[in-house]
């Protein structure tokens, strides 16, 4: 299977890119960065549709992987322009592609398409507040009324990564003695070497549809800093909960989502956070 992944400069992109490859699937990365480009990773700058169309033309590739765009909140919403243009327009000339070349799109999504008030599953009707949020949601909208071989995949926050959560709070207990966590921000903490298994199973299967690859436990900011904590043997006391003001803050306060159906379909149930940190050498450190 010949797979063009946008966005293979991201976090996540070059952590997928590592893990994905094997005897069935070839990954073709394309990124785009202003200082560097990684190696084996072609610059294409997806706002420019012109010399999208003609790479991904060049490539005929079976499916398209598109995780790219920005998920810096703050940024897209102060300048809903860029937001619009990075996360929906370039999208949008993405899914013209797979529409017009018979392409399968498998687009990497968000929890910030729902309200940020309660649990919700695969079927639930998504309103987002944010402008990050809007775009996400209005691709996915238009994937749905457009093709018939997708797959939606909305993720929670990614760690197992470089500059991960678990990074954050390990440094900052090293260094500072304590770290301050918000009690009244919950998600999906999802484990990248999670996230792949997921998408590997839904490309070897050819699933179809809407699927929510995030973690298996629904965790505050504080609770997770306690978890890590725990691993790294570090008084759990220096976790300091706090209050974000919600108010004057444009992140949302429960991006909880409900994964049974996804597990389920895909036969494939992630671990508990402890155990991750446990079982995987990416989390060795000496506290």
């Amino acid at each position: 299977m010949k797979i063009l992944m946008t966005g293979a400069t991201g976090y996540i992109g070059s952590e997928l890119l590592r893990m994905l490859p094997d005897e069935e699937n070839q990954i073709i990365p394309i990124g785009f960065s202003n200082t560097h480009i990684h190696e084996n990773v072609r610059n294409v700058d997806l706002t420019d549709f012109i010399k999208t169309n003609q790479y991904i033309k060049s490539v005929s590739p079976d499916i398209i992987l598109h995780l790219a765009g920005s998920k810096d909140m703050a940024k897209c919403e102060a300048d809903k322009i860029f937001s619009r243009r990075i996360n929906f327009e370039a999208s949008e000339n993405i899914i013209s592609q797979c529409f017009e070349n018979k392409i399968k799109l498998i687009y990497i999504s968000t929890d910030a398409v729902f309200d940020g008030v309660h649990k919700h599953d695969e079927l639930s009707v998504a309103v987002p507040t944010t402008q990050y949020g809007k775009d996400k949601l209005a691709t996915e909208n238009l994937i749905r009324n457009n093709l018939i071989d997708f797959v939606i995949v909305r993720i929670g926050g990614i760690f197992g990564t470089k500059n991960d959560f678990v990074d954050e709070v390990y440094t900052k207990l090293k260094r500072e003695g304590n770290f301050h966590a918000y009690v009244n921000l919950i998600n999906n903490p999802t484990y990248i070497g999670d996230l792949c298994n997921m998408l590997r199973i839904i490309i070897e299967k050819e699933h179809r549809g809407i699927f929510h690859c995030a973690g298996s436990e629904s965790l505050s900011r504080y609770d997770f800093a306690l978890k890590i904590a725990e691993h790294f043997n570090f008084d759990t006391s220096l976790i300091i909960p706090e209050e974000l003001d919600l108010s004057k803050d444009i992140r949302l306060a429960n991006l909880s989502m409900d994964c049974i159906q996804t597990y389920t379909t895909l036969n494939y149930y992630p671990q508990s956070i402890s155990k991750i940190l446990k079982s995987n050498s990416v989390f060795d450190r000496k506290a």
